[in-house]
């Protein structure tokens, strides 16, 4: 169920990059995208204790998933404020939208790749 519901979030997500000069539609792919990859998280934290078993002795795929997972998140959090400044009308953040853009698809993508791994 997780690697379904991973599969549609990146699906959503390139759809989303695909149809980024539609801006309400970009917003909605992408926010669902988050919404969905903010509760694939939790589950997997109440399902599975993910954090406790990668406190315990990682593997080598496990924190390359981990690492990249972070990133995820973190450019998640780095994006929603550039895209809201942007939908505002303020053009100067574009540029750096578009860079953490890049650095989170690799990180996203890289997180799906490993997920296969573990």
């Amino acid at each position: 169920m997780f690697r379904a519901l991973s599969t549609l979030t990146l699906l959503l997500l390139a759809c989303g990059f695909m149809l980024r000069r539609r801006r309400e539609l970009h917003v909605w792919l992408m926010s669902t995208a988050f919404g969905l990859d903010l509760s694939a998280l939790a589950m997997i934290e109440a399902t599975r204790g993910a954090i406790h078993k990668t406190m315990t002795c990682p593997s080598l795929s496990l924190f390359v998933h981990v690492a990249a997972s972070v990133l995820v998140l973190a450019t998640y959090v780095a994006m929603a404020p550039l895209g809201i400044y942007i939908r505002r009308g303020n053009e100067r953040y574009r540029p750096w939208h578009r860079r953490v853009a890049w650095v989170f698809g690799a990180a996203r993508v890289t997180n799906y790749v490993t997920s296969w791994m573990l």
